[in-house]
């Protein structure tokens, strides 16, 4: 993932939530965690893409920061499950964790786990 991103949706999702609303506003009634992950691999663009192509009223990320103290939008304290690297992503700097694979990683996987191969 490219920091200017990351840094733009983090942006998005954490000022989505300071804007004054009208008290006529409706509450959600859906909500994403991680996104749409049984759409697209969670966390990332093509899943939050995802979630308003289909009107998610809601999109919740979990956040983590690496050791040269960058933000990421990660679920887990580790980047196994998610990516092709292993271990604490607090133990991983920026520039190696930009070239981590998320996305061809994660669809392969899941594709194995479906079609048990």
């Amino acid at each position: 993932m490219k920091k200017p991103v990351l840094t733009l949706l983090s942006i998005i999702l954490l000022t989505a939530g300071c804007s004054q609303r009208p008290a006529t506003t409706k509450i959600p009634l859906t909500s994403a965690h991680r996104g749409a992950a049984t759409i697209a691999p969670e966390n990332t663009m093509a899943s939050v893409d995802s979630c308003i192509k289909y009107g998610v009223g809601n999109i919740e990320c979990d956040v983590c920061i690496s050791k040269d103290s960058v933000f990421y939008i990660l679920h887990d304290s580790t980047i196994d499950r998610t990516t092709n690297g292993t271990g604490a992503i607090s133990q991983w700097l920026s520039t190696d964790i930009d070239t981590l694979d998320a996305y061809e990683y994660t669809i392969e996987r899941d594709f194995k786990r479906l079609t048990n191969t």
